[in-house]
């Protein structure tokens, strides 16, 4: 393979191109996962509030009693996967959006190039055993699925991580490092097998018990048969897991999971059966569930083997299967049709590739062109998974009016996989929902571990990796990456953007202009949508304004009185009381205050709405039940270190000699407090104050959100991920005009209630 160009050099790569031919061996389909759910409450019992607690019994599509492990590197398939997913956690992993999310890891973070990635670890996260999570344990996790001699399927993914140049930079800290630019490393790390392990564990059987992070314990394990899983009372995310336990039952035919449901042994049926979920339809006692995700069923041919060697051979058997006619009759119209590439409607799709429909006419021309007319094929199946069988058999039916003879062998479905799949030249499988980066590299490159089409291109393989190493920039590219055409900017179409949106300038020179624009009462325009700033801003600063507002009319009353009454009495019972619930609640996070509210009250007591939605036109204060529970968290994380700062300074005040003196007068306590001191006291407290009412600003940027609250902080989330340059810049100048006016309205305060202050430039002589 030729050395590859440097990172200024690189072309780009358009995904059109990139995919053209990758699946050249595959005919997709497209259907969402069924899943099967017992009811004994009547019609309409789905809007009943749950009840925490209980033991959850699934049954799931497993792999045989040899096949069955507790490895998480190697647990390939469903049963494997669900046991693997609620003992371990990975460092990121895949929203239904498809999108990479944060779980152990907090923040990754590339250098320039993509070379080197920072993984920050999530704070307070602890093992099963009590020991706390550390970076070894996730530099042993990607060592041990890297090293060669454990032959692990997940080594695929991390291809391009160096582990020997990795390293620990501290308890919280990795440095990966890879042997190329890696655009995005996030979505490898998402990848199936990317599990977490604790540093030194290579062995995980009944003498050696699993031992992750995530929301359940191991308990029991019958090989081929079920796990039992109990709750992690330790789990790092709140308010999870919702039940006590856990049993995972593996069958690997459909009917044995849908008798295991029916018979009252399993409360969930994962992967039912499409003939099953249209014959249950009726009946009041199941409810069925179809995954917004779903899978991607396909047939596979080895481009490497003949007759498939010949594109026109593969090109006949796709346009000889009637896709429609599957997914009515096998489907039943759950499915969707599929375009022979995998993951439509994952983000980066080439959605605008005309779709391939029936035309056995066509199909049996390139037969003979191809000289392979009455062609006979073996189709190797097995009742793995529902509609396996069944569309085998259709297309058997279809692909006879082209003149292909397609005899279909139906194997054992608990040794489909080890001895059939990756083995024969014409074969079944499917794919769940995953970033299309994973998928490539677990199929489509020359030595993947899931290579099912034999596709083993060197030029595609560069050309793949050229790919993976072109970073996101600015707008431009995030602009150029939407709508119609993405994907497929050229050069000098990237280099006019950035000239017509002032990229192509230095950053200092864009920024004095900005800056020179904000003196003239211009903020500029959206680099994205191309709207005025401030048009964009207005449009929900007075929702934000008006959550800040209530927030501060809140935090300061509790602020103050607490502190002052804690104060007042230093080292008595009161004052330890509020000490101590002022430092329990102060250390939560945000996010995890938010959360458990919603918990209690969204949820456990459903008194109050979990996300604060706002009518369009509407004021937030004309349905004043939406701001309870962002208030509420925004009071809970900031009035802690309030209430003790002025519990310091009354503190302080109260050991004065003239509060003694008023004491030997006779003056009352309450008197005392409320005259005198709590004026002394708070004259020092008021800059604090400050500043946790201007710290307030950042704090709403989460908790907006978290309750999907319509203020700023949903464009800043978008304007960041957009690179809209001139909306971030100028959300942040006016929190920082907000933290000015805050500290100036404390200085103006502590004039107030000083008179001395006021008085000192008259008694000069």
């Amino acid at each position: 393979m030729p050395a590859l160009p440097s990172p200024a050099q690189m072309p780009e790569v358009a995904r059109r191109s990139l995919l053209r031919g990758a699946f050249a061996g595959a005919v997709l389909l497209g259907a969402p996962a069924l899943v099967g759910c017992r009811s004994d409450a009547p019609a309409g019992a789905g809007s009943l509030s749950p009840r925490r607690g209980g033991n959850l019994r699934v049954v799931v599509s497993g792999a045989s009693t040899t096949d069955d492990v507790l490895d998480p590197h190697l647990a390939g398939s469903w049963g494997g996967g669900a046991v693997a997913k609620n003992i371990f956690d990975k460092l990121v992993a895949h929203d239904n959006d498809l999108v990479p999310r944060p779980r152990l890891a907090e923040k990754l973070e590339p250098n320039a190039d993509g070379t080197v990635w920072t993984v920050r670890l999530r704070r307070g996260v602890t093992w099963h055993d009590g020991k706390p999570l550390t970076a070894a344990d996730v530099l042993w996790s990607v060592r041990r699925i890297l090293d060669p001699a454990n032959k692990l399927p997940a080594a695929a993914d991390l291809a391009m991580v160096d582990a020997a140049a990795s390293r620990v930079v501290d308890d919280h800290t990795v440095e990966l490092r890879t042997t190329q630019p890696m655009a995005d490393l996030g979505g490898l790390l998402a990848g199936w097998y990317v599990y977490v392990v604790q540093d030194g564990t290579n062995r995980f059987d009944r003498e050696h018990p699993p031992v992750g992070t995530g929301p359940f314990r191991f308990d029991g394990w019958a090989p081929g048969e079920r796990t039992k899983l109990v709750r992690n009372d330790r789990y790092w995310e709140a308010g999870k897991p919702y039940v006590d336990s856990v049993e995972i039952i593996l069958a690997a035919e459909a009917d044995a999971r849908l008798n295991v449901l029916l018979s009252g042994q399993a409360d969930i049926v994962h992967e039912m059966s499409y003939v099953q979920a249209k014959a249950e339809q009726g009946n009041r006692s199941l409810t069925i569930h179809a995954s917004a995700v779903g899978t991607f069923h396909s047939f596979n041919m080895f481009v490497d083997r003949e007759p498939f060697t010949d594109p026109r051979v593969r090109e006949a058997l796709k346009l000889a299967v009637d896709r429609e006619a599957i997914v009515e009759s096998v489907f039943f119209g759950y499915g969707e049709v599929g375009n022979d590439l995998y993951g439509k409607g994952a983000p980066n799709y080439a959605d605008a590739i005309p779709q391939r429909v029936y035309d056995p006419d066509r199909a049996r021309a390139l037969l003979r062109e191809a000289g392979k007319e009455n062609l006979r094929l073996t189709l190797h199946t097995a009742d793995v998974t529902p509609g396996y069988v069944q569309a085998a058999l259709l297309f058997a039916e279809h692909a006879k009016r082209a003149g292909i003879t397609i005899e279909v062998s139906k194997s054992a479905a608990d040794s489909y996989w080890t001895d059939v799949y990756l083995k024969r030249p014409f074969t079944q499988t499917s794919w769940g929902s995953y970033a299309l980066e994973w998928f490539y590299g677990q199929a489509l490159v020359s030595g993947a571990a899931s290579n099912e089409t034999g596709w083993r291109r060197p030029a595609w393989d560069q050309r793949f990796a050229l790919a993976m190493r072109v970073l996101p920039g600015d707008a431009a590219d995030v602009i150029l990456a939407k709508g119609a055409g993405a994907g497929t900017a050229t050069p000098a179409q990237k280099a006019a953007l950035r000239a017509e949106l002032g990229l192509d300038r230095p950053a200092v020179e864009q920024y004095l202009d900005w800056m020179a624009g904000v003196l003239r009462g211009d903020l500029g325009r959206s680099s994205f949508s191309g709207r005025p700033v401030t048009e964009i801003v207005a449009a929900r600063l007075p929702n934000t304004l008006v959550l800040a507002a209530v927030a501060t009319a809140v935090l300061v009353p509790v602020a103050v009185g607490f502190g002052a009454w804690a104060g007042a009495r230093a080292g008595r019972t009161r004052d330890r009381v509020v000490t101590t619930v002022a430092v329990t609640v102060g250390s939560l996070p945000e996010f995890v205050t938010a959360t458990l509210l919603i918990a209690a009250f969204a949820f456990a007591v459903p008194v109050l709405p979990a996300v604060s939605m706002v009518a369009p036109g509407a004021h937030p204060l004309s349905t004043p039940e939406i701001l309870v529970l962002p208030v509420v968290t925004l009071v809970a994380v900031m009035a802690p270190q309030s209430i003790r700062m002025v519990r310091a300074q009354m503190s302080e005040v109260m050991a004065t000699e003239y509060v003694r003196m008023a004491r030997l007068h006779g003056i009352p306590e309450r008197r005392i407090v409320t005259r005198h001191a709590l004026r002394n006291a708070l004259a020092p407290a008021m800059p604090l104050l400050a500043g946790s009412v201007t710290w307030l600003v950042g704090g709403i940027v989460v908790v907006e959100t978290v309750f999907n609250y319509p203020g700023i902080s949903q464009d800043l989330v978008r304007a960041i991920g957009q690179r809209d340059l001139p909306y971030v810049q100028s959300v942040t100048l006016l929190f920082a005009a907000v933290t000015v006016a805050g500290y100036l309205l404390a200085d103006l305060a502590v004039v107030a209630l000083v008179p001395k202050l006021r008085t000192a430039g008259g008694r000069r002589s």
